[in-house]
C-alpha cells in the first residue's frame, strides 16, 4: 500500500483496511452459517471466500506505485492545457517535491 499510495495516506488506508477487515471477520462466520443451514454443506461458503479472496488478490496486484502513475501523467500531459497541469501538480504536491 505504502509503495502505491504514498506515505501521506498510510496512516488512513490501514485503519480503512482495519475496519473492513474487523467487518470480514464479524460478517464470515455469520454468512457461513447462513450458507450451511440453507445449503447443509459448508462448500459453497468456502467456494465464495475464495472468490472474494481471488478478488482482492486481483484489486492489490492492480495497484500501480504512485511515483510510476505520477510520472506517467507527467508524459501525458497535455502541451496546450496549462491549467490542467497546474491542478494536478498542485493535487499532487509534485511540484514542491520535485522543485
Amino acid at each position: 500500500m505504502l509503495e502505491s499510495l504514498g506515505i501521506r495516506r498510510f496512516g488512513s488506508l490501514m485503519g480503512i483496511a482495519g475496519l473492513l477487515s474487523t467487518l470480514g471477520y464479524a460478517a464470515g462466520p455469520v454468512v457461513t452459517g447462513w450458507i450451511h443451514d440453507r445449503t447443509g454443506s459448508y462448500v459453497p461458503a468456502l467456494w465464495m471466500f475464495v472468490g472474494v479472496s481471488a478478488v482482492c488478490v486481483a484489486a492489490c496486484l492492480a495497484c500501480r506505485p504512485l511515483q510510476r502513475e505520477l510520472d506517467e501523467r507527467a508524459d501525458a500531459r497535455p502541451s496546450d492545457s496549462i491549467l490542467t497541469w497546474d491542478l494536478v501538480t498542485r493535487a499532487t504536491g509534485f511540484a514542491q517535491r520535485n522543485a
